[in-house]
């Protein structure tokens, strides 16, 4: 007897007309940890992207950081606090910025937005990922990080939508030529609290709903949190904190990311990167020295034919490495 029952829901995927991403197009992304895996998954895959103030959660630092780059408005001691005889930005996470000499992190972080806005003309797609519209307040600046200081130096609160939509109305009119990818980060927030959390995100879905209504043609939205909560609920597809998705759980999602925003064409280099990425991290077992250097000469090759596909990624570190094994 044949059984019909179907024993999951999927998401799904519609293509946007308005968007094709290829390997002619550069990315900017911005938010929380989706941002960062999708992007390592698009620069291995030969994309050009840059992941500028690290991981920031918030809607309201992100918009702040998006029209500093828009009008290269540069940071100045006066906007970098000291903890433990080390300096951060409210604007940026703490992990890749932060360092005992104030002028060192000024010069990083204002050399990237300098870059960055240089390149705005040359960069079509910005995807940018809200964490949470909970908000830490600092003299009245909402705080991208709170750098370890103690709670009572901030002012805990939840943005409104009206609050996030009236302010990214503003800044995605600074941005008339580029397309804003959003979506709203899987991971949850339990130490807020899971009832807040929900709330949190309802707030932040909402809010770009609201958006994409207002500007049609330049928005679209990736459901990377409705993958998660309604394909991938079961824990097998988290990390042992029961908070983050797992690898697998990643893949799958950068799979329907692929399906959203690539067409056929693009889909198949990224196949051809990932299967160099393969043969680069390729260990040889029992074959002779003069097999794996022969082996190793053929992925140079292919990286030669890949990196005609992918022109504005550098495969120069690639070809270092293998030179390296190939010396030894």
């Amino acid at each position: 007897m044949k059984n019909d029952k179907i024993f999951r829901k999927t998401v799904q995927i519609i293509k946007n007309e308005n968007v094709e991403l290829t390997h002619n197009s550069s990315l900017i992304l911005m938010g929380s940890c989706f941002s960062n895996e999708i992007g390592k998954r698009l620069n291995s895959s030969g994309f050009l992207t840059s992941q500028p103030f690290g991981t920031i959660f918030n809607p309201m630092t992100l918009g702040d950081n998006l029209i500093r780059i828009y009008e290269k408005t540069l940071f100045t001691k006066n906007d970098l606090t000291l903890n433990n005889g080390v300096f951060f930005s409210w604007n940026h996470s703490g992990k890749k910025y932060n360092n005992n000499d104030f002028s060192v992190l000024l010069n990083k972080i204002n050399n990237e937005i300098e870059i960055l806005h240089s390149s705005l003309d040359d960069c079509p797609f910005l995807l940018l990922t809200f964490g949470t519209s909970i908000v830490y307040e600092h003299k009245r600046k909402i705080v991208g990080n709170c750098h370890k200081h103690p709670s009572n130096y901030f002012q805990k609160r939840i943005l409104s939508v009206e609050n996030i939509v009236s302010y990214w109305k503003e800044v995605i009119k600074k941005y008339p030529y580029q397309h804003f990818i959003f979506t709203v980060s899987p991971v949850r927030h339990y130490k807020d609290g899971i009832i807040e959390n929900n709330r949190s995100k309802a707030v932040l879905i909402l809010a770009i709903d609201q958006l994409m209504k207002l500007f049609p043609n330049q928005t679209s939205y990736f459901p990377s949190y409705e993958i998660v909560m309604d394909e991938l609920r079961d824990y097998r597809f988290y990390n042992s904190d029961m908070i983050h998705p797992n690898n697998e759980s990643v893949e799958y999602i950068w799979s329907k990311f692929q399906d959203a925003y690539m067409n056929k064409k693009t889909i198949n280099i990224v196949h051809q990167c990932e299967k160099i990425r393969q043969s680069i991290n390729h260990k040889p077992l029992m074959s002779s020295k003069i097999e794996y250097k022969s082996f190793l000469n053929k992925v140079k090759e292919k990286i030669t034919d890949i990196s005609y596909k992918t022109p504005l990624y550098n495969w120069e570190d690639e070809l270092k490495n293998l030179d390296i094994k190939l010396l030894d």
